[in-house]
């Protein structure tokens, strides 16, 4: 029933490919235990994930943990927006979840979701962003930046391509709390 809604909601309008950029800068959590937590991106049918972080609590009880990504970890996708006959783009989001897996657990668990409209970062080149966390107490704060731009329909056969549905153990990296 959605794709039917999805595709009456399309009628009458314009479609332009826009490239999405999304680089994640710095995520604060909040752990009991040792573990490694990672975010996952999913747009659409389309899901990616980051490495694995080390993470421990530095004491007992409960404490906050910093991950600082660099420059490595980011989505890069080209997506198909619309526009009304107004010129008004239609809502386009991505979702981040952050998994968590206690050290000696063979479930991950997920801390939280949250998702961000797109189409509010078209045309105002790369800019710095951050979710705070309101469901889900032990996530507080994801940074990352984001640049939506029109074009890239040139690339756009070749990413369908080279896209997998298949997601692999990312590598571990360890990160001081």
């Amino acid at each position: 029933m959605d794709f039917i809604k999805r595709k009456v909601s399309r009628m009458g309008t314009n479609l332009t490919h826009h490239k999405v950029l999304i680089k994640l800068k710095q995520l604060e959590i909040i752990i009991e235990s040792r573990g490694e937590v990672w975010v996952q991106f999913k747009r659409g049918k389309h899901r990616e994930q980051t490495e694995r972080y080390d993470v421990n609590a530095g004491g007992y009880g409960r404490d906050k943990a910093t991950i600082n990504f660099g420059d490595k970890e980011m989505f890069a996708r080209i997506a198909d927006f619309y526009k009304d006959k107004a010129g008004k783009v239609l809502p386009k989001f991505i979702k981040f979840q952050i998994y968590f897996q206690a050290e000696g657990t063979a479930t991950p668990i997920k801390i939280t979701t949250a998702q961000i409209n797109l189409t509010n970062f078209i045309g105002r080149g790369l800019v710095n962003d951050s979710h705070k966390f309101t469901k889900g107490i032990d996530a507080k704060v994801l940074e990352f930046e984001v640049l939506v731009e029109e074009g890239g329909s040139e690339y756009a056969g070749k990413q369908e391509e080279e896209s997998s549905d298949e997601e692999e153990k990312p590598k571990k990296k360890s990160v001081a709390s």
